[in-house]
């Protein structure tokens, strides 16, 4: 007699493929989560730099210098640098003005970890200070102040960070605008 056997996987060769698909499946998780952090990170670069523009293009508005700017989370800390300037506006109302809203003020990262957007309206916060200095320079005029006629420099626009993640939230650094328009990591 002619049998024609038809023959499956048994429970053990069905087990020992589970187990070795979940085990290159634990191996290559990390490595698919770093990759999608550094896209984040890119992301929330580029729309620094989108940012970068419409800032440039308010201070062109006004006469090469900065606009007052509250950000909400300044306000919300007691930080603000204009908190009883009516003509202070917030970033995003001064960036709408040029255009640029929605997805841009929104850091990635920042939406899967504390979620600013969500409770601040952005992700980023003004903050015009010199990579040296404590304190800030929010008068600054983008080519230098003028002080008896004279152009007076206190540091190059490359190392003038104006806008910057509200927390660290791309491995512990910050992505942070500077004035000159080129984007960085910083550590706190």
């Amino acid at each position: 007699m002619n049998r024609r056997h038809c023959r499956g996987f048994s429970l053990i060769e069905l087990t020992v493929a589970v187990a070795i698909l979940a085990l290159l499946t634990t191996l290559a998780l990390p490595s698919y989560q770093k990759a999608l952090d550094r896209a984040r990170s890119v992301q929330c670069g580029q729309n620094l730099r989108q940012i970068g523009l419409g800032i440039l293009a308010a201070a062109q508005d006004n006469d090469n210098k900065y606009p007052k700017i509250n950000d909400a989370f300044a306000m919300a800390q007691g930080t603000a640098y204009y908190p009883d300037d009516p003509t202070a506006k917030s970033l995003p109302d001064i960036l709408a003005q040029y255009g640029i809203a929605g997805t841009a003020l929104r850091c990635p990262s920042d939406v899967r970890e504390r979620n600013r957007y969500g409770t601040y309206g952005c992700s980023y916060m003004w903050q015009p200070y010199a990579d040296d200095e404590s304190s800030a320079t929010n008068d600054v005029n983008i080519y230098g102040r003028m002080r008896g006629g004279q152009q007076v420099f206190h540091a190059p626009a490359s190392r003038i960070r104006i806008v910057t993640d509200i927390d660290a939230i791309h491995y512990g650094r910050f992505n942070t605008l500077y004035a000159d328009g080129h984007v960085s990591v910083r550590y706190q």
